[in-house]
């Protein structure tokens, strides 16, 4: 899936940092673009599964189906989003995940009649606060410097500066460390509620 404008305008960040022309953006027919999405998924992916930050989460009611399960279960909910929920909800209130369900060809079978999924979010970088996106900019110049600088250098100083000095203390030093501790204080706060947008239609 080709980078958006924002993945793009972070990535480009990266890359001036380095002093490396910019990319327009990731189409196919756009040189150098292949390595560049790549090298992005993989960098980012780390860094949000490094733990379940705040900023990427999302709760979503699931959508409950007309037509019962054949699996023993009352009811049946569509995993609207194609991906399987990190957690599942039956009382927001409470915040205990519910885990007698079943997942089957995308669908969610269960006994409770409402239940929320906990899901992550699309990984838009509009999401994220500047601490995280500047942890993302110097990670992904540290993971395209020795391709393009070729200096080991430079990237074991982007290395520091992302996660600190110290190996044994990584990756919670450095830039991550900062981005750690701002979002703690968001999660002691952090409350679930319902995404906003329009569910299917729920059983009746």
């Amino acid at each position: 899936m080709a980078l958006n404008q924002a993945e793009v305008d972070l990535y480009n960040l990266a890359m001036d940092s380095i002093g490396q022309s910019p990319i327009e953006s990731s189409e196919e027919d756009q040189p150098g673009t292949e390595v560049a999405e790549r090298r992005y998924r993989s960098s980012i992916g780390y860094l949000l599964g490094l733990r379940t930050w705040s900023f990427d989460r999302e709760i979503i009611q699931l959508s409950q189906l007309s037509t019962a399960p054949t699996t023993g279960f009352d009811y049946a909910y569509q995993l609207t989003t194609g991906k399987r929920p990190r957690a599942v909800y039956e009382d927001l209130e409470c915040k205990r995940p519910y885990r007698d369900f079943r997942i089957l060809n995308n669908e969610l079978h269960a006994d409770a009649e409402v239940l929320y999924g906990e899901f992550a979010s699309d990984g838009d970088p509009a999401r994220w606060p500047d601490t995280f996106k500047k942890l993302a900019e110097v990670y992904l110049a540290a993971q395209s410097c020795m391709q393009h600088t070729g200096s080991r250098t430079l990237r074991r100083d982007l290395m520091s500066e992302c996660f600190g000095p110290d190996e044994s203390a990584r990756p919670w030093g450095g830039l991550c460390g900062t981005a750690l501790a701002v979002d703690s204080q968001y999660e002691e706060s952090f409350e679930l509620s319902v995404a906003p947008g329009p569910l299917m239609e729920a059983r009746q």
